[in-house]
């Protein structure tokens, strides 16, 4: 079964290509086959959380960099991981469907929110809403892993995504100051 074969060897850890999760896509018209895709989305989910708290932990203990190294692990977590990306955030997975994976999808959000409450508290950055200020930095970090992974930056001579992150999202961060 091409399913099999595309997760045979597959962990975790791993960046996956296209070529694994293509072949699941194409099953995915059955229930089975849906809540196989779910169940990896949430590795992704999981994957993704587990990069951003790590590198969060990993900052010089200022809110400020701990948003922005957050942030940085996002992008290098879509762009190391492009088929997890894809699925997470394009794929035919019908996240209010499958609790677990919604459950896991908000441990995402909670990590951003709390960065960034932490980062507005601190007054490093302007007392916007934070449903607005997570807006706001979501769409320029998932607009960047996008834009790379479909190489829209690149034709038009734009930047390689893969190089600008870290300068992008300082200066979004360096914007957001009071």
């Amino acid at each position: 079964m091409d399913g099999e074969r595309a997760l045979h060897g597959v962990h975790a850890a791993e960046p996956l290509d296209g070529r694994h999760l293509a072949p699941l896509e194409r099953l995915a018209r059955g229930q089975a086959a849906r809540e196989l895709l779910a169940a990896v989305a949430q590795v992704g989910f999981a994957g993704l959380n587990a990069e951003i708290r790590a590198a969060v932990a990993a900052s010089d203990g200022t809110p400020l960099d701990a948003l922005r190294q957050g942030c940085t692990a996002y992008v290098r977590f879509g762009l190391h991981s492009p088929a997890y990306y894809r699925l997470m955030f394009s794929g035919p997975v019908d996240k209010k469907a499958e609790p677990e994976l919604e459950a896991t999808i908000h441990e995402v959000i909670e990590a951003l929110l709390g960065v960034l409450a932490s980062c507005r508290d601190a007054g490093q950055i302007r007392p916007l809403p934070l449903d607005d200020l997570a807006a706001l930095i979501w769409a320029e970090m998932h607009g960047l892993v996008e834009l790379t992974l479909s190489d829209r930056l690149t034709a038009k001579r734009l930047a390689d995504g893969r190089l600008v992150a870290p300068r992008l999202i300082g200066a979004l961060i360096t914007g957001l100051a009071p």
